[in-house]
């Protein structure tokens, strides 16, 4: 289990002419109206021609404990961040947090941090000095979807300069959550800008599959109009991303404080699973491929007793953030089923109630008809004995997936 530790945190301005942005609190003023730039151009066909533009990917990016990854020392967004600029020759710039407020590195404290500020409209300050945005042709902005919405500090970016003229192109990393309007957003942060179809990747793609996401990213870049060919030669070339290369942040980025948490979130997470089946003394059994389609996730089965036996008793053990699809058992009489919680932590919810924490020697009885779900907990194995209660016709029916929002916004 990865205990609480601290990372990083960002500033903003006003809306002058063309499409300066809604509203800012730049005290000092930073928003001088620039020309339309000319160096986009149409062809004859009337698409955009940016063999001449000047372009800016601007990206914010979190390391540490992040959902369905594990801990990890590249930010999922910062992985296609980089691609981008590494395909068209783009400069580069990475949202910072100012060094006196921090994210955390693990992720349930984090994922609290980011709805508190949303919930507060927030706008966290970020690093100074920032480029001067309004000197490129075209900016890419991309971030991590929480809660559905762009990070607060991204707003803070966008009330931060004035981008009269400029095409602006969105893109996301997620799990499961998709673009969730960040795009039309961004069109309503600058109504007069002409913002590009944007690229939604799963955080989890970005980590594991390199040559996949690069791919994706190639083939987004060109359908909107951008080549490589094409691309100019900036400054400031980023170096490649490579699948196999163990990256860290430099000491600019992170300070001692991130460096220690995450060597310690990383041993945490290799030693939960040795730890975890030294406490489930049922046993893991084989993987549960019968039911996968029903479920997030990993899960396994070892059965307790043998098939004659009138009450089959199952250790039933999943990995972390499996969980199974809502459900029903049904009955004509009796029925239901009752969970023995013998490892590890997770949760059980029925339809229309609070969840139920799940932790060894909790037993849970759901009468037949209840719709519920359960499963383990984003960061631990969890394991239960399932027991179907005698009764008459009894039958079970497989609803929909418990979507990634709503367990995620679980504690």
């Amino acid at each position: 289990m990865i205990r609480k530790l601290l990372v990083l945190s960002f500033c903003y301005t006003l809306l002058l002419v063309g499409c300066a942005p809604r509203q800012s609190s730049n005290s000092k003023g930073e928003t001088d109206a620039t020309p339309v730039d000319v160096a986009v151009t149409q062809t004859s066909d009337g698409t955009k021609d940016f063999a001449k533009a000047k372009i800016l990917v601007v990206y914010f990016s979190r390391t540490g404990e992040q959902y369905n990854v594990g801990v990890i020392r590249t930010g999922n967004t910062a992985i296609v961040a980089k691609m981008i600029a590494n395909y068209l020759k783009a400069d580069l710039y990475e949202v910072k947090t100012e060094k006196n407020t921090h994210y955390s590195t693990s992720y349930d404290p984090l994922t609290t941090q980011a709805k508190k500020e949303q919930q507060g409209n927030q706008r966290p300050a970020f690093l100074k000095p920032a480029p001067k945005l309004n000197d490129y042709d075209v900016v890419f902005f991309g971030a991590p979807v929480w809660w559905g919405d762009w990070p607060m500090i991204m707003y803070t970016i966008f009330e931060s300069t004035d981008l009269q003229g400029k095409t602006l192109v969105p893109f996301c990393t997620h799990e499961g959550s998709g673009m969730s309007g960040l795009d039309v957003k961004l069109k309503k942060q600058y109504p007069k800008c002409d913002v590009l179809t944007g690229l939604a990747l799963t955080g989890s793609e970005a980590q594991k599959k390199r040559d996949q996401t690069q791919e994706k990213v190639v083939n987004w870049l060109e359908d909107i109009g951008f080549t490589q060919a094409e691309a100019n030669a900036q400054s400031n070339e980023p170096e490649p991303v490579k699948a196999d290369e163990e990256e860290t942040e430099s000491a600019e980025n992170v300070d001692t404080l991130v460096e220690i948490t995450e060597t310690v979130a990383n041993e945490e997470l290799n030693m939960s699973k040795e730890a975890f089946d030294k406490v489930n003394v049922f046993g893991q059994g084989t993987l549960n491929e019968k039911y996968a389609q029903f479920f997030i996730g990993n899960s396994y089965l070892n059965p307790l007793t043998d098939a004659e036996v009138p009450i089959q008793l199952v250790n039933v053990t999943f990995e972390p953030g499996c969980r199974n699809n809502w459900h029903i058992h049904h009955a004509k009489k009796g029925g239901g089923q009752i969970l023995i919680c013998t490892a590890g932590e997770g949760w059980y919810q029925a339809e229309g109630e609070d969840p139920v924490e799940l932790k060894p020697g909790k037993v849970v009885f759901i009468p037949a008809g209840v719709k519920h779900w359960h499963g383990a907990k984003k960061d631990s194995w969890f394991s239960h004995i399932a027991l179907e209660a005698p009764g008459e016709e009894t039958s079970n029916e497989w609803l929909e997936p418990v979507d990634d929002q709503q367990y995620n916004a679980l504690p």
